[in-house]
């Protein structure tokens, strides 16, 4: 089992600091390798932004990358840096969570990763299609504007509607069948 914030009910989220932090309300606890519930061993799936950065310094040590999420956006003047650095093209690679999604038109983003979006599907709530679509319609824009671009989605979905529609940008077929599934859930 995951651990789960006792404020917002949602999965909490590792951090190299040994924390454990809830990306909702901000509510965090000392990581601990046992279950405080029932005492089972809790292992480290190693899926999040900090383990991609270790995939990046073992397998692309030759480039520069920056990290752009709640975390780093924290420090001062961070952001307008890291976007200073990719306009000057002194940063190869850009990793982050949805805020890199929504807003920057940076020239010279030739491709766009998306990881681990069947995490926005599958949340219980009944808008998490909508919200992925939203988020990969913003993120198919980042790649392509200036020069050809390209974005891989990783889905165990690939046939789902969101994922379909952003990949042959067809908001309308989004929304049919997004509008069929909500009257048929009610």
């Amino acid at each position: 089992a995951y651990a789960e914030c006792p404020r917002c009910s949602v999965a909490l989220t590792y951090h190299k600091d040994h924390l454990l932090r809830c990306h909702q309300c901000g509510y965090s606890e000392e990581f601990s390798r046992s279950c405080p519930k029932d005492g089972a061993e809790r292992r480290l799936l190693g899926r999040g932004i900090q383990r991609v950065e270790e995939i990046l310094d073992h397998q692309f040590a030759e480039y520069q990358y920056a990290r752009l999420d709640r975390d780093t956006a924290k420090q001062k003047n961070f952001v307008s840096d890291v976007l200073a650095a990719m306009r000057e093209r002194k940063i190869d690679i850009l990793i982050g969570t949805q805020m890199i999604a929504k807003g920057f038109d940076l020239a010279g983003v030739t491709l766009v990763g998306v990881l681990a979006i069947d995490q926005t599907l599958n949340a219980p709530d009944f808008r998490a299609a909508e919200h992925a679509w939203q988020l990969l319609a913003q993120v198919v824009g980042r790649s392509g504007r200036h020069e050809p671009g390209e974005v891989v989605i990783q889905t165990m979905s690939p046939h789902h509607p969101a994922i379909i529609a952003a990949a042959t940008h067809d908001a309308d077929k989004f929304y049919a069948a997004e509008a069929d599934h909500r009257r048929l859930t009610g």
